[in-house]
């Protein structure tokens, strides 16, 4: 794609400007939209981590809801500042027997429809389950029921901006040392209801093995594959090296997108935060500029 292109975050597509033989909003590029997560809610924060680390706009926004926190509108959420600006990924986490119930259904649907026309959004609900049903605080079947529910309410408002999306954590989630593996989170109502699959990958401490090479994750892809459903990553984050090698975090974010662009990934969204594995912030030159050139290669 030619520098004579932008994105139409309304859309969520590119178009070519000047261009006589792509229709306006024809999609041109395969590669993963690049997005992030910070730990503030407030534009100018969000504005600052895409000009110091990110070197420019990023195009999709990941945001979280608290436990049982339900704004009453899309505005008064924590994606309300996305609109006009970028595409939002929300998660918000229910009691899932209660949502599966139809227990929220009054203020989901008021919710829904409070998002303007054409923003561009993926819902997630309760992502990351694992932990939670290791430990009995809901089961597997009533966290199925909730996404089924979700995702038929979000295909319901028959607009195809609103998408849903289940989430779970990758590797772990595939490891046969974890009490729930991976292919237990699919359902055949998911084949209708849920768009997307996510998986929230990170380094682990000093390993920087690449995806690829990580059997657990390997299989997880494969899964979704198994589904036909399109992989994002509504989280990605890498910790630096211990013995202060800061090359070896660079190479890992971008042989990572290398995988996002093999695997035809829909988003990679970078979370600069406190990870599992330790701080995952981009705040070294070699993080910062590695960030930085997927960021553009994404929009080439």
């Amino acid at each position: 794609m030619s520098s004579s292109s932008v994105w139409h975050a309304q859309s969520g597509q590119w178009q070519r400007l000047g261009s006589t033989s792509i229709s306006p909003g024809t999609t041109i590029s395969a590669k993963p939209i690049i997005g992030g997560s910070i730990a503030s809610n407030l534009e100018a924060d969000f504005e600052s981590f895409e000009t110091t680390c990110a070197g420019g706009p990023l195009l999709i926004r990941r945001s979280y809801a608290g436990s049982l926190v339900f704004p009453s509108t899309f505005a008064a959420s924590n994606a309300g500042i996305d609109v006009g600006r970028r595409e939002s990924i929300w998660s918000f986490k229910p009691t899932p027997s209660t949502f599966a119930a139809g227990g929220n259904d009054t203020w989901f649907n008021n919710f829904l429809d409070s998002i303007p026309s054409g923003h561009k959004t993926m819902i997630i609900l309760w992502h990351e389950p694992e932990g939670e049903l290791n430990k009995g605080q809901f089961t597997l079947a009533d966290w199925k029921a909730a996404n089924n529910r979700m995702g038929a309410m979000v295909h319901a408002k028959n607009r195809p901006e609103l998408r849903s999306a289940i989430c779970v954590i990758g590797s772990w989630g595939f490891d046969p040392r974890n009490p729930g593996v991976g292919t237990e989170f699919w359902d055949s109502g998911f084949t209708v209801n849920i768009d997307y699959i996510g998986f929230d990958p990170y380094n682990s401490g000093g390993d920087f093995t690449d995806l690829t090479n990580q059997p657990y994750f390997v299989e997880a892809l494969d899964w979704a594959s198994s589904h036909n459903k399109q992989v994002l990553l509504p989280e990605f984050g890498c910790s630096e090296d211990p013995n202060g090698d800061h090359t070896k975090k660079a190479t890992w974010i971008q042989h990572t997108y290398q995988l996002g662009i093999s695997a035809n990934m829909y988003a990679m969204l970078y979370f600069n935060a406190d990870g599992p594995g330790g701080t995952t912030m981009l705040t070294t030159t070699e993080s910062k500029a590695a960030f930085t050139s997927i960021n553009a290669d994404s929009k080439i």
